[in-house]
């Protein structure tokens, strides 16, 4: 193992510094070529929002009982 001191770090060039690579990712992407393998289109007539049936049919115990683990809230 060589010997190294301060000596040899104060005399010795600084090392080349690449610059960093910086790349637009969203841009990258726009770039590519998209095949539509599947052919699914929809507009904004034939989309229909999903639901949870739990929040229409909540009962009435639920309402009334606040949670009390809040432990996971920040």
């Amino acid at each position: 193992m060589a010997d190294l001191s301060l000596a040899d770090a104060l005399t010795e060039p600084p090392p080349e510094i690449e610059e960093e690579i910086k790349r637009d990712f969203i841009a990258t992407l726009e770039s590519e070529a998209f095949e539509d393998v599947v052919g699914e289109t929809v507009g904004k007539t034939d989309y229909i929002p999903l639901l949870d049936v739990d929040e229409k049919t909540e009962n009435s115990e639920s309402k009334k009982k606040p949670c009390s683990d809040t432990s996971q809230i920040e």
